[in-house]
């Protein structure tokens, strides 16, 4: 069961990175990522909230990294609990990414 959790987690941190780049590269949300694919997020998408989504999701991924070393030892040594500390706080940093873009987005826009 742990080795399928850790293959999920490897995959996830792969897509995850792997999306958080395409937001970076393009400064956009995909075209499909509207409606229901947007849900969190509101109407106004700029550019910061496309690089918010995107850091989150790159932190996310570097949160998957030590979480997968946590399942691989799996006792009480200091290499454990370090890894699952960074891996909350990377988790825990994305968190507070993805939760800024959807205040943001969700914010009246700036009137030029």
């Amino acid at each position: 069961m742990r080795i399928t959790l850790e293959i999920l987690l490897v995959l996830g941190a792969i897509f995850l990175a792997a999306t958080g780049g395409w937001f970076f590269a393009k400064s956009r949300f995909p075209s499909w990522m509207t409606g229901i694919w947007k849900w969190p997020l509101g109407d106004n998408l700029t550019r910061a909230v496309v690089h918010l989504v995107g850091w989150a999701s790159v932190l996310v991924a570097a949160a998957c990294v030590p979480t997968v070393v946590v399942l691989v030892l799996w006792d009480r040594s200091t290499a454990t609990y370090l890894a699952g500390m960074s891996s909350m706080f990377l988790a825990g940093a994305g968190s507070f990414g993805l939760i800024w873009s959807v205040v943001l987005s969700r914010s009246k826009p700036v009137s030029a």
